[in-house]
């Protein structure tokens, strides 16, 4: 099972941001080495969104699979 951690309305991406920066410095690799997703499944603003990549998927098990597949490949890259 995938950990899922909750950092409240997209006003809140800071502190994920904040945490993924301190996993990658303690692990010694760059933040988009990092198994990481981040979903909202409303609007962001602007300003919540720049710092990510952004992908829109109006079906939800696509959205699920393309979440998965990045985990997986981010996990194998890293030997996790």
């Amino acid at each position: 099972m995938l950990p899922v951690l909750s950092f409240g309305t997209c006003t809140y991406a800071g502190r994920i941001l904040l945490l993924v920066g301190a996993i990658a410095d303690a692990l010694g690799v760059d933040v988009p080495a990092l198994p990481v997703v981040a979903t909202a499944p409303e609007y962001m603003e602007q300003k919540a969104a720049s710092a990510a990549k952004l992908a829109v998927e109006t079906n939800a098990k696509e959205a699920v699979a393309a979440m998965l597949a990045h985990i997986n490949g981010k996990r194998a890259a890293l030997g996790i």
